[in-house]
């Protein structure tokens, strides 16, 4: 368990806490949270921007995928607004701030992941109590028996027999195997309440990009209008190949596997205000970008039906066709959510920052997800949350700042790729996953569901046995020897039954089909408690 939570701490970096400040004719770096408002930022290309505010000279592209969830870099020209949290990619920027630097978007969403996370409750803050009553219980029954019979020995065995030890043990010991067996396929747990809640899991929300994506664009489709496809490939090749962003690496390389090999000679490329570029190939106008970008510059556009983003691209003002980017799905996530749903999980849910909605209902659709949510601010995956939470626990799934609120919100955040992740996302969870895998999902899902299993058997065991137990020694069949022999027999059966979650050769040893036995007893009553629920 001290591994495990060192492991975690290990990973929470510290995030970004100064920013350089124009003062005068000077540039002092200043704590984020000495930053006030109207104060001049610079923020240099590939920094984070580290105030909520206003450009005031320069023009970039600007990565807000951790903040808003949308996976391709959004272009901010003088005068827009920029978010705390996200990353200038290609020019510096002055950021005049509109928000002392305690108010800016991180630090709100601090203090919310704050608030959420002290609201949670402790669960073995109530198996210390039940093991309290027990024993004072067993206490009270052993001097009743001096009373009534007189006899020590009597009084002696019945506490010996009957001390708590297999109830204690019974949830911490299930819990810290499972930990530790989680750990060693790099996720990691913030204690045990989170393990067992997955097992009451109703609703589970996944974010879309990073998480079921890889955040990486590739070309789905490529639609020729009026010129042949090879080139149109070629034109937009030869545009794309000077400008270094994900959507252009994405076209030159799908081209190169079309047969591209040459590029033509380009003058005056520009980005625009938007997205879109522009250049001149032969005298001829080349406009690449999309819709919002072809109208404002008064081209007319086919109605054309297609799944994903498109990028469509003109020449002298006449549309000649669109390359369809999409984000690259990872294979094992087809049907992902038929998997989830026999774990017990009544609905699973996609919400995604991305503002297109066709492309959220092709990963929806992909996935088989129940139902989809488009263009998902902070805000709205946290109150998607607590909407969900009337009708039982929820899980969150996610892997950026912008899940960070309903990471916490929610009874189990899920965090994917903790180890490049920013700060928040990490401290908001209460399970991390290191790789980018979110099929690692199951593998918690399962542990869980038969953690809960051998938790039910330790209780169930405690119970029984320690009933005989306190019968025999009421009797006198026992002396305090031997009861304290089978009180050490019933401990060292529930710590050996949690250990079989770490150690997997316990579970293949000659006791397997005792344990089998056990597993299919802890399922069967699982199920029944779960029919009886109104």
């Amino acid at each position: 368990m001290r591994k495990n939570r060192e492991k975690i701490e290990n990973l929470i970096q510290e995030g970004k806490k100064t920013a350089q400040v124009i003062v005068g004719d000077e540039i002092r770096e200043t704590p984020i949270c000495e930053v006030q408002k109207n104060d001049i930022i610079i923020v240099p290309k590939g920094s984070m921007i580290a105030v909520d505010g206003k450009i005031i000279e320069g023009e970039s592209s600007i990565d807000e995928s951790f903040i808003t969830g949308e996976p391709f870099p959004v272009y901010k020209k003088t005068g827009e607004s920029v978010t705390s949290g996200t990353l200038n990619l290609t020019t510096p920027l002055q950021v005049q701030a509109e928000k002392k630097g305690d108010d800016s978007f991180m630090a709100v969403i601090a203090q919310e992941i704050k608030s959420s996370l002290s609201k949670k409750s402790d669960m073995q803050r109530r198996a210390d109590t039940t093991v309290q009553i027990l024993l004072l219980s067993v206490t009270a029954y052993a001097f009743l028996l001096l009373f009534v019979t007189g006899d020590l020995h009597l009084m002696a065995t019945a506490l010996a027999v009957m001390c708590p030890c297999a109830w204690a043990l019974a949830t911490p010991t299930a819990f810290a195997a499972n930990i530790g067996r989680l750990a060693g396929s790099n996720i990691l747990a913030r204690g045990g309440e989170p393990l067992e809640n997955m097992q009451d899991i109703k609703t589970l929300i996944l974010d879309k990009t990073g998480t079921v994506t890889l955040a990486e664009p590739e070309v789905s489709e490529v639609i020729e209008i009026n010129m042949p496809q090879q080139e149109l490939l070629e034109l937009a090749a030869s545009v794309e190949s000077r400008f270094d962003h994900p959507i252009s690496r994405s076209i030159i390389n799908f081209a190169k596997t079309k047969g591209v090999t040459h590029f033509r000679s380009v003058e005056q490329a520009e980005d625009l205000p938007g997205r879109g570029i522009k250049a001149v190939i032969e005298n001829q106008d080349i406009l690449i970008g999309s819709a919002e970008t072809l109208l404002n510059q008064g081209c007319k556009l086919p109605e054309i039906d297609y799944t994903g983003r498109a990028i469509w691209i003109a020449v002298d003002g006449d549309v000649k066709g669109i390359i369809v980017i999409r984000d690259i799905m990872l294979a094992e996530m087809k049907n992902l959510a038929d998997t989830i749903h026999r774990f017990g999980i009544e609905k699973v849910i996609l919400a995604t920052g991305d503002n297109e909605e066709q492309e959220a209902k092709r990963v929806a659709d992909y996935i088989n997800a129940d139902e989809y949510y488009f263009n998902s601010r902070p805000e709205d995956k946290t109150a998607l949350v607590k909407k969900y939470q009337a009708f039982g626990k929820v899980a969150m799934v996610g892997d950026g700042v912008n899940d960070a609120p309903a990471l916490a919100a929610a009874n189990v955040g899920i965090a994917i790729g903790g180890h490049k992740n920013v700060n928040l996302a990490i401290t908001s969870s209460d399970i991390v996953i290191l790789g980018n895998d979110a099929e690692d999902l199951i593998t918690i899902l399962q542990l869980s569901q038969k953690m809960g299993g051998i938790i039910q058997q330790n209780y169930a065991w405690a119970m029984g046995f320690n009933s005989i137990g306190l019968a025999l020694a009421t009797f006198g069949f026992l002396n305090p020897v031997f009861a304290a022999i089978l009180h050490h027999i019933s401990s060292v059966f529930v710590v050996t039954n949690a250990g079989r979650l770490y150690f997997t050769h316990i579970e293949n040893s000659f006791a397997q089909p005792f344990f089998k036995i056990m597993d299919d007893w802890a399922r069967v009553r699982s199920a029944k408690s779960v029919k009886e629920l109104p």
